[in-house]
């Protein structure tokens, strides 16, 4: 680059600032947004998992039974199960309920997982280490005060005491969010309840043989799993081995489309944003150019100086778009499922930096070949010869740039119309009534450290909720078998009485003062009595839709539904209430007492559900110390509007995401369609002037013109329809209430993207034809 290549740029900048603005905000719009999507995406869908040679890492989704058998296969040179839950250890320094897992001593050798101190599990030491644990950095801290605990240090968790044998770190690990391991051979079970949706529940990991493709170890699970049926007379189910990238990735389909279709769209805009820049470039320049052709420039030399200007002019917009980057990478981290987290980078990483960089330049570079190539009369092959100095060759060049502006004005309608269903989606799914506030609401999940016997339970259970009760700001305490919105619900087929009839319908199980708690009002009938939660009786309370449902225009109450193979008695109504998803299907709703059919043991955790007076913030420290001596510890502390969010946290992304494309789409369109209709009345100037002289009028012309730019609106409009109708049923999944393809939608974007086009053009015509009259058009005789 030379001294004199810069000056150039810079004074034609000067002349020409539109083209530069447009070029300018597009790069940091780039520069904000693509470095953070890919470092998602490649989280997604290309970053191995942070495991040596994790590609060699299998899932084999199939009975432990197996186990033996494909060791003994010669496919596999480790093997080993895990089963994941909450574990709730203690040691001098602490407690806390934290995710664990129960393993195979051969885990951490298909994981490679090496230790920071003492030692892990390892392939025969399954008889001697089964009282041992290996736990991260962050628990031993949190139990012993130190990243490395002392010599000999025991905890107790499970019920018993391990000794600590090593410590690993805190990422990578598996399964995920998993703090402390112990062997299966100890007899130990994790509490299950309360996991993460996302997080794997149980499994065969493996790591392949030398030479042992992952195809060749599914075939052979597949084979080993008949021979095995054939021989115990035991079936295995759906028998595969894949990968554990695939396994983890098959839970981010959707995520993975809204981030692909975003940079997709994304890519167009700037594409098109710099292919109208450097045809503006290149045609407000055409007589220079040709000069400097005229006096011995090379076409190369011009076509460098074009990609020169849009490089510098880029130059503010990365530095402008890569401190946004980094806050758009916080802010969207937790659109990655839990089980992929690890590979989201703190900062943004150099890779996803460097493919954003080479995306910024393939877009240049196509935009440059776009203006070159667009046709032998238009384009720099128009511009790059001396002859169009002498004739004003403007119908083919017109051509070129309104197929830039509708192609600008068809993406903008694409757009527009995904960004409005996934709107009115979203709006749809706000309006669902809950059946209930989550304002001033909290839930917790209470954890104890044996199961305790079931007949003590309601004794337990009021000692906690009285200890709990006392904690300033609680108004409110009652339990659950689940979490509104924040657990998977549990359905099962209730019948009638006689069996004629059966019905898919959720069921909870509560305890205390539920009603009161989640801000319930009973419409009909009565609560549970202390007695009956204490017994387990065969009492329900059923929510209103369920009644119409199941007892249509009769009174439920008294009236009997068979559950779990019982006679059950509805005692009360109570209103229909969303609990496990905002877009659920709409089925019959069962409460029924938290010991029925509980069995000799209590449950290993209970949700709690508070209501805070006044609304507050969950005082999540003094609870914990008011569990303190109950031998239950309290976790996952959350107010529920938040879980509530979190609930729509992907549809309100995708829709955030396609609106502010869409955003930057319209304005695109307002700059392009005001560009162009400006640059074409420009060279029309004489031919508009004539017209004035021979009797026309600005506002006859400027219907003429607005009449050609209503025509490119319409042609515009049908080719974005067209473009929209296959993304639009890729929005299919995240829909709630309304169709991808609806006709309101369509046509809304589509006026919005017309009146915005229209709008510039109207403005650029008025613009121009307040300086078109005869003195211009003396004027112009007189410098010819």
């Amino acid at each position: 680059m030379r001294l004199s290549d810069l000056r150039y740029v810079l004074r034609s900048t000067g002349r020409s600032p539109g083209p530069a603005v447009a070029v300018w905000l597009c790069t940091a719009v780039w520069m904000a947004v693509a470095p953070a999507f890919l470092s998602l995406l490649g989280a997604l869908e290309w970053k191995s998992l942070p495991f040596p040679q994790a590609d060699r890492i299998l899932q084999v989704n199939a009975g432990y039974d197996l186990i033996p058998l494909l060791h003994s296969s010669g496919s596999f040179q480790a093997l080993a199960n895990y089963e994941t839950g909450w574990v709730l250890a203690e040691g001098p320094r602490g407690r806390g309920s934290v995710p664990g897992a129960v393993i195979g001593e051969e885990l951490f050798e298909v994981l490679g997982t090496r230790p920071v101190a003492g030692r892990v599990f390892a392939r025969g030491s399954a008889a001697s280490d089964a009282g041992g644990a290996v736990i991260t950095e962050s628990l031993s801290r949190r139990l012993f005060g130190g990243a490395r605990p002392p010599a000999g240090a025991v905890l107790r968790a499970l019920e018993r005491e391990f000794s600590v044998l090593g410590v690993v770190a805190d990422e990578p690990v598996y399964p995920p969010l998993a703090q402390i391991w112990v062997l299966d051979l100890s007899g130990a079970q994790p509490d299950r309840a309360f996991l993460p949706r996302d997080i794997p529940r149980t499994g065969i990991l493996g790591r392949l043989a030398e030479g042992t493709s992952a195809r060749a170890a599914h075939e052979t699970a597949l084979r080993v799993a008949r021979d095995f049926e054939k021989r115990e007379n035991r079936m295995q189910g759906d028998v595969e081995a894949l990968t554990l990238e695939t396994l983890l990735r098959r839970r981010s389909e959707g995520e993975r489309g809204i981030l692909r279709m975003s940079l997709a769209a994304l890519l167009g805009f700037v594409l098109l944003a710099y292919t109208s820049a450097l045809a503006g470039f290149a045609a407000a320049r055409q007589g220079e150019t040709a000069v400097r052709l005229a006096l011995g420039a090379r076409r190369l030399d011009v076509a460098r100086l074009l990609f020169l200007h849009v490089a510098l002019l880029a130059i503010p917009g990365f530095l402008l778009g890569l401190p946004v980057a980094v806050l758009v990478l916080g802010k969207l981290s937790g659109f990655v499922p839990l089980s992929l987290a690890e590979l989201i980078p703190t900062r943004l990483d150099a890779g996803s930096l460097a493919l954003a960089a080479v995306g910024w330049l393939a877009v240049a570079l196509a935009s440059l070949g776009l203006v070159w190539a667009s046709s032998p009369q238009a384009g720099l092959v128009s511009v790059l010869t001396p002859e169009c100095a002498k004739v004003a060759r403007t119908r083919p060049r017109a051509r070129v740039r309104f197929a830039f502006v509708c192609a600008a004005l068809s993406l903008a309608v694409a757009l527009g119309a995904g960004a409005a269903v996934l709107r009115e989606s979203l709006a749809n799914l706000e309006r669902v009534p809950l059946g209930f506030a989550p304002e001033g609401m909290a839930s917790a999940v209470v954890r104890f450290g044996e199961p305790p016997d079931a007949k003590a339970l309601p004794a337990l259970l009021a000692r906690i909720a009285d200890r709990l009760g006392g904690v300033p700001g609680i108004a409110a305490v009652s339990f659950s078998d689940g979490i509104p919105l924040g657990t998977a619900g549990s359905y099962r087929e209730i019948a009638s009485e006689d069996y004629a009839e059966l019905w898919l319908s959720r069921i909870q199980r509560i305890h205390g003062d539920y009603a009161r708690a989640a801000g319930l009002r009973l419409v009909a009938g009565r609560t549970f009595a202390r007695a009956e939660e204490a017994t387990g009786a065969a009492v329900a309370l059923l929510d209103e839709n369920g009644a119409r449902e199941i007892f249509g225009g009769r009174p439920p109450l008294g009236e009997t539904v068979v559950v779990y193979d019982q006679p059950v008695e509805i005692v009360g109504v109570v209103p229909s209430v969303k609990g496990a998803m905002l877009d659920e299907p709409r089925r019959p709703q069962l409460y029924l007492p938290l010991l029925f059919q509980q069995g000799e043991k209590g449950p290993e955790a209970v949700a709690v559900l508070l209501r805070l007076a006044g609304g507050g913030n969950v005082p999540e420290r003094e609870l914990e110390v008011a569990l303190a001596g109950t031998g239950a510890a309290l976790s996952q502390a959350r107010p529920l509007p938040e879980i509530v969010e979190e609930s729509l946290a992907a549809r309100r992304m995708a829709r955030n995401l396609a609106v502010l494309q869409w955003l930057a789409a319209l304005a695109l369109v307002a700059l392009a369609m005001f560009g162009t209709f400006s640059w074409l009345l420009e060279v029309r100037a004489l031919e508009h002037a004539i017209r004035l002289a021979l009797g026309d009028t600005r506002a006859g012309i400027a219907r003429r013109i607005l009449r050609s730019a209503l025509g490119l609106v319409a042609v515009s409009a049908v080719v974005g329809v067209v473009i929209y109708l296959p993304a639009g049923q890729a929005l299919r999944a995240l829909l709630f209430g309304v169709e991808a393809l609806s006709a309101v939608p369509l046509l809304s974007a589509a006026a919005v993207v017309a009146l915005v086009g229209f709008g510039a053009a109207a403005l650029a015509a008025r613009s121009a034809l307040r300086g078109v009259s005869l003195e211009a058009l003396r004027n112009r005789g007189n410098l010819e």
